[in-house]
């Protein structure tokens, strides 16, 4: 009994060496890899690179808001399914066609796209 005991008391120390061995190796790694790619956007070469990190640093915040507020694969509209897309159940009556629930999701589509292209253009 004693002798596992100390087996797995000589496992921590060894886990937290490597845990911490890997820690400083990969912040090591970025910021050596950061200061490289700073220093050679700085450089005539590496403007285009400069150009490139610019164009996806912008147009991310707008791609990613078009997702989550538009896209039916977005964790927001498969939690808000009920509600957001679909017409709204409460006040429908029995003779009302599917027709005119289609029409109520479009139109309600197209509140949320014109909100978010005055939200998001230039």
């Amino acid at each position: 009994m004693l002798r596992t005991s100390m087996k797995s008391s000589a496992v921590i120390p060894f886990a937290r060496k490597l845990a911490r061995r890997t820690a400083i190796g990969l912040a090591g790694t970025t910021l050596a890899g950061g200061t490289a790619v700073a220093v050679y956007t700085h450089t005539e070469s590496g403007l285009g690179l400069k150009r490139e990190i610019d164009f996806w640093r912008n147009i991310t915040p707008v791609v990613w808001d078009y997702w989550w507020n538009t896209s039916f694969s977005s964790p927001k509209i498969r939690f808000h399914s009920g509600e957001l897309f679909s017409w709204k159940k409460e006040g429908k009556e029995e003779g009302q066609s599917e027709e005119y629930e289609n029409d109520a999701k479009k139109e309600r589509r197209k509140k949320v796209l014109q909100s978010l292209h005055e939200k998001n253009a230039p």
